[in-house]
């Protein structure tokens, strides 16, 4: 898990192999700062927190550009809940 800003690219398939990550209990990213994220799969996700979060990062700034992501699994809170970002 990062907790900083994330500002680089993650892209979870090279054409041939598909990358998926699992079990994520707290969103992978606390913020996505001008990052690209692509074809990529988050497997099994189970996070729970009372507020401000999602699967993939709490927050998304500057031009981040986010494809073709996917979740499956089950996320829970009472406030500013989000699906992935």
């Amino acid at each position: 898990y990062l907790t900083g800003a994330f500002t680089g690219s993650l892209i979870g398939s090279d054409g041939t192999k598909s990358y998926a990550i699992y079990d994520l209990k707290k969103p992978l990213f606390g913020e996505l700062n001008g990052a690209t994220v692509e074809k990529l799969s988050l497997k099994d996700v189970n996070i729970s927190a009372k507020d401000d979060t999602a699967t993939l990062a709490k927050e998304a700034n500057n031009n981040t550009h986010i494809d073709n992501v996917h979740a499956d699994g089950a996320i829970a809170g009472e406030r500013s809940i989000g699906g992935l970002v």
